[in-house]
């Protein structure tokens, strides 16, 4: 039994889209709170955490269906930057994982068209191929609730997207910050 656990992951998953996730990658957005506190969780030098798992973050580079691998290729390098500068100043160190979220264009227009956007359902299928085997926790953004006032069937399609996203995923936490600094590079 001591070896069960052996070369896990606990992985934080993020959109790396501006269109659909703008602060992404700023120090004050959800990603740098779900790192914290993925990194919190293996920190203790005698748990079974930091013994067996290490961290993992899993970039979806959000792209259009049509797009060329050259296109593909650069989206995911500056996804692979950004994150590597985010983790560079929060000084955590993480494996770097970039997975490709393909969409349909909404309409024939092209790259000049609205920015592309992942569904759910994709989004459920990406984690959950993706973590198949060896991942202990996950940690994921939890979307935007449905804003004071919203209608009875806007808070129901709420649960439905969260329902579809999180199905037959490992352990999770979902984490949304503050919109507020939760630490400082300055010390």
């Amino acid at each position: 039994e001591e070896h069960l656990g052996v070369n896990m992951t606990v992985d934080v998953w993020v959109i790396a889209n501006d269109a659909m996730n703008p602060d992404w990658d700023s120090m004050e957005g959800d990603l740098s709170l779900q790192v914290q506190l993925a990194y919190c969780l293996l920190a203790s030098r005698n748990s079974s955490w930091n013994k067996y798992t290490s961290l993992r973050v899993v970039l979806v580079a959000v792209v259009r269906e049509e797009d060329v691998l050259t296109t593909v290729s650069i989206a995911m390098e500056d996804c692979k930057d950004r994150l590597t500068h985010l983790l560079n100043e929060i000084r955590i160190e993480a494996d770097i994982h970039v997975e490709v979220g393909r969409v349909k264009s909404q309409n024939s227009s092209g790259s000049n068209g609205p920015p592309p956007m992942l569904d759910t359902a994709t989004l459920n299928s990406l984690i959950y191929n993706g973590t198949k085997e060896g991942v202990a926790m996950l940690f994921l953004q939890l979307p935007d609730c449905p804003v004071e006032g919203s209608t009875n069937d806007e808070t129901v399609l709420y649960v439905r997207n969260l329902k579809a996203l999180t199905s037959k995923l490992p352990p999770l936490a979902l984490v949304k910050s503050a919109r507020k600094r939760t630490m400082t590079t300055e010390l």
